[in-house]
């Protein structure tokens, strides 16, 4: 759950960040996906092993 957390914590203050400094909108829902896409594959590595 650790490296989860840090993922999650570190891929919001990246988006908002670059949302905030430059402008750019889709950081943030693009590092939504990012963590969808490591959630998803960290549960399907934790139902299979």
């Amino acid at each position: 759950m650790t490296t989860i957390d840090g993922v999650l914590a570190v891929a919001v203050f990246a988006g908002l960040s670059l949302n905030a400094a430059l402008g750019w909108w889709w950081a943030d829902p693009g590092a939504g996906y990012a963590l969808v896409h490591y959630g998803a594959r960290e549960g399907h590595a934790a139902l299979t092993h």
